[in-house]
């Protein structure tokens, strides 16, 4: 399960009339909540013309969540008196969007050996169980200790998702044993936690030889995403063994047996924008490490 994080969402209602507005009521079904579990925060009522005014609610979440609320006034006089006019209603169609750092896109990384005992073929889906799409998000795995590439590179965009760019990296300096690199945009599938469940998933695919003696095969890979398209990374996943986690970690044996796993991680934060119209933005990702063993001879 995923751990609760505070959220505070802020509602901001301006007059832009010319008649004073009292009795200021909202409605939000997303959170279920409406003016009685909010607390204003600035101005007076009745709000004058052109004036504004600040209400704000604060909650626990652990999912994505995209809310829309309706604010309804009553038109009156300085004192509070209606006017007998039509009451007011807005809706913001826009909403806001609540982004669960925890939520995608996430990893679920599948392993098999192929062509006898020395080839390894790595499968990894690429899933975005929040309620926005993420764009130019950066995979970067680099090919395992004790392997070595052998080609069969693929990269598969699903749905409304896209494939960018998709390459192998040779051996260099930063990566000796060479790397694969991913850049995509992946469309939200909201709730998604598996493949199956899923529309746009991202897949990518390739294979590395190994030793016949080899024992553990431990994959590891890097997600970075510039969640605010500033040119920055907002956001950088590093895989990390999922110690406490009761993971288990993904066996291969000689029976060419397929495994899966749900990959895990730890999250470097260096960016958290929180705005003032009924909004919590905080970007996510996740990702992790599985691990291929072969038993020896």
């Amino acid at each position: 399960d995923k751990a609760l994080k505070n959220v505070t969402y802020c509602f901001k209602v301006t007059n832009t009339g010319s008649t004073y507005l009292n009795t200021i009521t909202f409605v939000d079904p997303a959170l279920g909540i409406n003016q009685t579990n909010m607390t204003l925060l600035t101005a007076a009522i009745p709000l004058a013309p052109g004036a504004s005014a600040t209400w704000y609610y604060e909650t626990a979440k652990n999912v994505s969540l995209l809310n829309i609320a309706t604010v309804t006034a009553i038109p009156s006089l300085p004192s509070g008196t209606p006017t007998g006019q039509t009451n007011v209603t807005y809706t913001d169609n826009a909403g806001a969007k609540l982004i669960y750092v925890f939520d995608p896109p996430f990893g679920i990384k599948t392993g098999k050996l192929v062509d006898g005992d020395t080839k390894i073929r790595w499968t990894m889906q690429w899933i975005n169980g929040s309620e926005s799409q993420a764009n130019n998000v950066v995979i970067v795995d680099e090919v395992p200790v004790g392997t070595t590439y052998q080609g069969g590179l693929s990269c598969i965009a699903s749905g409304t998702s896209v494939v960018i760019s998709c390459e192998y990296i040779a051996p260099n300096s930063q990566y000796p044993r060479g790397a694969i690199k991913a850049t995509t945009n992946i469309s939200a599938d909201p709730g998604a936690l598996t493949a199956a469940q899923a529309n746009n998933e991202v897949s990518i695919i390739f294979d590395v030889s190994t030793p016949v003696e080899a024992g553990d095969i431990e994959n590891q890979a890097k997600l970075t995403w510039d969640a605010n398209g500033d040119g920055s990374n907002d956001f950088t996943v590093l895989s990390n063994p999922l110690v406490g986690t009761g993971a288990t970690k993904v066996i291969v044996t000689k029976k060419l047996m397929d495994t899966l796993l749900r990959t895990g991680g730890e999250y470097l934060e260096s960016n958290t924008q929180i705005y003032p119209i009924m909004l919590i933005s905080v970007g996510m990702l996740a990702l992790g490490f599985t691990t291929l063993k072969k038993k020896k001879q």
